[in-house]
């Protein structure tokens, strides 16, 4: 991921593909769940460096479940999924993520250790699927996230009208 921007649209995609975030009230959910305003929130989303902040983003994240790091959320270094926590709530699946030991037929070691090779490549094959489908999401975010930046700087420039035709009136 690019930037900071980049990986939280990464969380978001991955809880609107968990459950955890509904696609239709992402700002929504989030104001809630971090108590931060709406104004602040819309900036952070929208990539607004003054709001989009370490803080703002490790804050998201607890809200969550804190199911990703956020040392790669906020600086790209580690490993994007939390997955001591990710595995309490997922059943395990981050013991292929990580790349257990391989033993022929086997993998060695993890949850997963009764699979035959058929089985663990439709594992990795379901995972390959999910990240890709995490930048489709990733994408249709940032895309709404261009139209909300465009639909606020036209309602500021009407806002602006507004104001402008009220103050003629009552001058």
């Amino acid at each position: 991921m690019k930037n900071k921007l980049d990986r939280l649209n990464c969380l978001i995609g991955y809880l609107i593909f968990i459950g955890k975030l509904s696609v239709l009230s992402i700002q929504k959910e989030i104001i809630a769940k971090t108590n931060k305003n709406k104004t602040s929130v819309s900036m952070a989303l929208n990539g607004d460096e003054r709001y989009l902040t370490d803080k703002f983003i490790e804050r998201v994240n607890s809200a969550f479940g804190s199911l990703f790091n956020n040392e790669w959320l906020t600086k790209g270094e580690g490993k994007p999924l939390n997955l001591s926590i990710h595995q309490e709530h997922h059943s395990g699946y981050g013991d292929i993520v990580e790349g257990d030991k391989f033993n022929g037929d086997k993998v060695a070691g993890s949850k997963f250790a009764h699979l035959d090779k058929e089985e663990i490549k439709t594992l990795q094959d379901s995972i390959e699927c999910f990240q890709k489908m995490t930048n489709y999401f990733q994408k249709i975010i940032s895309e709404y996230h261009k139209t909300i930046a465009e639909k606020d700087a036209i309602i500021a420039k009407k806002d602006e009208q507004i104001n402008e035709l009220i103050h003629k009136i009552i001058h």
